[in-house]
């Protein structure tokens, strides 16, 4: 039933694993293998580093830099 939101490598996923191989996954469980399947093995460290390095340049408040 939710094959038919997903698409390009998400419905490849639902495809393998849930049409061809039969898994029965919880919602959260397939959640998680979803994101496992189409983002590298590092992309939580790297958006986590991504994070930690963002750094607000002078000394102006966040209303005034988003300005």
């Amino acid at each position: 039933m939710v094959g038919k939101y997903l698409g390009s490598q998400a419905y490849r996923f639902y495809e393998r694993d849930i049409l061809d191989l039969g898994k029965d996954y919880s919602l959260t469980e397939f959640f998680e293998q979803l994101f496992n399947y189409v983002f590298p093995p590092d992309f939580q460290m790297l958006q986590c580093q991504w994070f930690l390095e963002c750094r607000q340049e002078g000394k102006q408040s966040v209303r005034d830099y988003l300005r």
